[in-house]
């Protein structure tokens, strides 16, 4: 497995065998709160950046989950649906597989420290 990579939009990637697994990033519930209810993503083909779902914080205010990378979402967590609030913490809280399309995309990507630097910054 690769090196974790994380977008600005506090999403985290896990990359293995032309699989991103995507997930939400502990900095957003320590920012936003809890996930309380969430919009599937769905199986389909994607662009990188393109809106793939959203989630609904206890503190308020929704965020829209942007593909970190393009390609076909392959899976998605049965968890989204029936229960959201185990996408907070754990090992089950990823969001979906992306089977990617260009491994190039995930250069753009944010390595763990240049990622904590861009949260300490305040975003």
């Amino acid at each position: 497995m690769s090196e974790r990579r994380f977008t600005k939009e506090h999403l985290w990637v896990d990359f293995e065998n032309e699989v991103a697994t995507v997930g939400i990033t502990d900095h957003t519930h320590s920012t936003a709160g809890e996930i309380i209810h969430a919009e599937s993503v769905e199986l389909k083909t994607v662009a990188q950046s393109d809106a793939i779902g959203s989630v609904e914080f206890a503190q308020g205010g929704t965020a829209d989950i942007l593909a970190p990378v393009g390609g076909e979402v392959i899976e998605v967590n049965p968890i989204i649906d029936d229960e959201p609030g185990q996408l907070n913490t754990g090992p089950g809280a990823w969001l979906c597989r992306i089977k990617v399309s260009n491994e190039n995309e995930l250069k753009s990507l944010l390595s763990a420290d240049a990622y904590a630097q861009f949260c300490k910054e305040g975003s």
